[in-house]
């Protein structure tokens, strides 16, 4: 991209935003082809470090990269109205849509930390169940990821795996108490979707507890069956 068009300038309209895009579509493509080629190879994470300094460096055009290849009919209603008598170059942009189209995942999670200054969003968990005889402790082994990219794995037992969940509960607490000190406020969708969450959350221990309270009475009974039944490595698999 030239120095002039890679220069900072006003928020515009979308023909402003489209018109900066077309200017920079070449060299567009080649970054985003290179950032195909990384996840292609399984470099997940250099391939979204990729995307992230094309956002900082070039946000308006990273936007209208995103818009098209996540198919919001919104902008394309919006420039229609801005081109009035000219014709809106639509179908070019759509055409550049559906060629990046494998790239729509990593595009929108990086969108959302340049739009609501997230980091690492929308985490999933691979699961794995282990258990081994020797100790009679089950284990939870657990891969977390954002996107294709891995933020992090362990392999804990219920009790260390539940104070990590604590742990993350009780920031959430000191969080939104923090913001109320400061009279701040919190998007009611977001509220809506916290207080869903803590719904869910509160069922799930629920659901712990009984299973502790299950394991408690059977104890004494199965106390001196210890070993028997049991391979010395067992695993359940992933999910």
């Amino acid at each position: 991209m030239t120095k002039s068009d890679t220069e900072s300038d006003d928020w515009g309209p979308p023909r402003k935003l489209v018109e900066r895009f077309l200017r920079n579509e070449a060299s567009l493509r080649r970054i985003l082809d290179e950032v195909h080629e990384k996840q292609m190879l399984g470099e997940y994470e250099a391939a979204r470090e990729q995307l992230r300094s094309l956002a900082g460096e070039e946000n308006q055009v990273f936007q209208v990269a995103v818009f098209t290849v996540l198919e919001m009919e919104q902008f394309y209603e919006d420039l229609k109205e801005q081109y009035e008598a000219e014709s809106p170059p639509i179908e070019d942009l759509k055409s550049f849509g559906e060629r990046y189209q494998d790239l729509a995942s990593e595009l929108e999670l990086v969108f959302t930390e340049t739009t609501y200054s997230y980091y690492n969003p929308s985490p999933s968990i691979t699961r794995g169940l282990r258990y081994s005889d020797s100790m009679n402790i089950p284990r939870l082994a657990l891969e977390v990821y954002s996107g294709e990219t891995r933020l992090c794995e362990f392999e804990h037992p219920p009790s260390q795996a539940l104070i990590l969940a604590g742990s993350v509960v009780d920031a959430v607490a000191d969080l939104l108490e923090t913001v109320d000190e400061h009279d701040d406020k919190v998007a009611p969708k977001e509220l809506d979707r916290t207080e869903s969450v803590i719904q869910q959350l509160v069922t799930d221990v629920e659901r712990v507890t009984d299973q502790v309270d299950e394991f408690e009475d059977l104890s004494t009974v199965n106390s001196d069956k210890s070993g028997e039944g049991y391979d010395e490595y067992q695993d359940w698999g992933i999910y």
